[in-house]
């Protein structure tokens, strides 16, 4: 499943088996480190989405690799995983998921689109430092992890 991404890697295996002590300045600056990575694999799929089925994809593809590799890697991985019989936009999955359900409750693909939503920029910024510092990160983690372990 193109969403395996989001957490076979080492900076979602660093929040699932990490508490970050936001007092020690140390593992501080290692979370935030680790965060900027996670962004990149979210990034790197976010495009994916955007370019899957696009005649740019492969311009697209090496540019990300010109800038991160970690992006790189997350767009070609989930562009060669995206069903394209049934491939829906970013958004459509992200309207699918109901306010008044759990995490758990949710799809394996809908935990992935709630995982990445704090991740996107918008007016007024992305929200993912508060995300991981509130513990909503690893939640989504290991919530998503397990899911993908069903699959």
């Amino acid at each position: 499943m193109w969403y395996e991404i989001l957490v076979e890697n080492e900076f979602a295996d660093y929040f699932i088996n990490n508490d970050i002590d936001p007092e020690d300045a140390t593992e501080k600056q290692k979370a935030e480190e680790m965060l900027q990575g996670c962004k990149d694999v979210i990034y790197g799929a976010t495009m994916a989405w955007t370019f899957y089925d696009s005649s740019r994809k492969n311009s697209v593809c090496g540019s990300l690799a010109r800038l991160n590799a970690h992006a790189a890697k997350s767009f070609e991985f989930c562009c060669s995983r995206i069903p394209l019989s049934k491939a829906k936009h970013l958004g459509e999955i992200f309207r699918s998921i109901p306010s008044d359900v759990s995490l758990e409750m949710l799809s394996a693909e809908q935990c992935a689109v709630s995982l990445m939503y704090p991740f996107w920029s918008r007016m007024g910024g992305s929200f993912e430092k508060e995300f991981q510092e509130s513990g909503s990160l690893k939640k989504h983690l290991l919530v998503l992890k397990s899911k993908c372990k069903k699959d």
